[in-house]
């Protein structure tokens, strides 16, 4: 009986491993092989469902609260005027991220969670030279790559982060130069895509990282960083036209402050004590707007979204909530990585979440499977490191 027992233990984590290698192979490549690794790792999970069930209650407090986070989510659409409309469309979205959070439950060694990030790194790689090439031939204003150049953008730049955490503490020569390399492509990559935002978050993060790894010696690192910066807007014939001193005429910034003036002035105006407005519902209010104010910038392709996941959260799920996520995923988890410190990916680990919450400041992060998708990947790490009983590398 124990043979068969272990048996079924052996395949089903065979299964969510398959599941999860292909879930990170495919973050900048395919939003089909994101669903088919979802597949393989709630196969993985049924084929044991007891066990993982048992597995499930031994899990940490912050494994724990993002689980109950993820639920109470999807569910709250139902205290909001969106009610079941919103509610159905919420928890359809479910399914997309919450079997992520089955990888943890089986504990692995530390060479494995080494393997995963490889591999993430591998095709990634694969993926910067596939589209640096692919720009090259096709000519195009803004590098898409196999996503739309925005979505290609943010979640490069959060790999990209977690590159240049492995370069800083690397100590072999040539993975070090191999780190390198793929970091000097892919920031000229991220730089073709023109996404400002991740841009910025990758800057702000690159500089905080060199601070806390070399303290006062950084400023070397500092400098190249905003030279090869500098070099690379120059380059860039889309971010070279845009000017700070014609800030005030900018199309995309202006838009983008007047779907969050729209957004929240309906929240507080509309909301009943502060509840949220429900999923999709800004949609509404932005096709008002339009009718009420033809000459607004918010045209019917941003389908209510404000491009902002701070305000997408506030008007949607209402003020509660929002402090919920800022104080879960913003203040306790980032706080609480710092308790790897000490481990080769803790700059890493720290960096993707600075990047993820940085360039949720001009799009919505959150809601979109794809670009939520990376972040989700680092709070898998971070689980699979603290499971208790691994052999964590300090």
């Amino acid at each position: 009986m124990e043979g068969k027992r272990g048996k079924i233990e052996k395949i089903s984590e065979k299964l969510v491993d398959i599941g999860f290698i292909i879930y990170i192979s495919s973050l900048v490549i395919s939003k089909a092989g994101l669903n088919i690794g979802l597949a393989f790792i709630v196969l993985g999970f049924l084929t044991d469902f007891k066990r993982n069930i048992g597995r499930i209650k031994e899990m940490s407090l912050e494994y724990k609260v993002v689980i109950s986070f993820l639920l109470i989510y999807s569910f709250y659409d139902l205290v909001t005027p969106g009610f079941i409309k919103s509610f159905s469309i919420e928890v359809g979205e479910l399914y997309r991220i919450l079997p992520l959070m089955i990888v943890p439950l089986y504990k692995k060694k530390y060479s494995v969670i080494r393997k995963y990030v490889e591999i993430m790194i591998a095709f990634f790689s694969l993926a910067v030279v596939y589209n640096l090439f692919d720009y090259d031939v096709s000519k195009m204003e803004r590098l898409n790559g196999f996503l739309y150049s925005t979505t290609t953008g943010h979640i490069s730049a959060m790999i990209l982060i977690f590159i240049f955490g492995m370069f800083l503490n690397e100590k072999n020569k040539i993975k070090k130069s191999y780190y390198l390399l793929i970091e000097i492509l892919g920031v000229y990559m991220l730089f073709l895509t023109a996404t400002r935002a991740a841009i910025l978050g990758l800057l702000i993060a690159s500089i905080l990282l060199s601070i806390l790894k070399y303290r006062k010696k950084s400023i070397s690192i500092i400098i190249i960083i905003l030279i090869l910066s500098l070099i690379m807007i120059n380059k860039v014939g889309y971010l070279n036209n845009f000017k700070i001193s014609d800030i005030k005429k900018e199309i995309s910034l202006n838009t983008r402050l007047t779907m969050w003036r729209v957004s929240l002035k309906h929240f507080t105006e509309e909301s009943f004590l502060y509840l949220g407005l429900g999923r999709d519902t800004l949609t509404e209010v932005f096709e008002k707007e339009r009718e009420i104010h033809p000459e607004t910038l918010i045209e019917k392709k941003y389908a209510g979204n404000p491009h902002n996941m701070y305000v997408l959260i506030l008007s949607e799920k209402g003020l509660y909530i929002f402090i919920s996520f800022i104080s879960i995923f913003v203040a306790y988890l980032l706080k609480s990585t710092f308790l790897l410190r000490g481990n080769e990916l803790f700059y890493s680990l720290i960096g993707s979440q600075i990047v993820y919450f940085i360039s949720g400041l001009t799009e919505d992060n959150w809601r979109s499977l794809l670009m939520r998708a990376p972040y989700f990947v680092v709070l898998i790490f971070i689980f699979l490191l603290k499971n208790k009983d691994q052999g964590v590398k300090l």
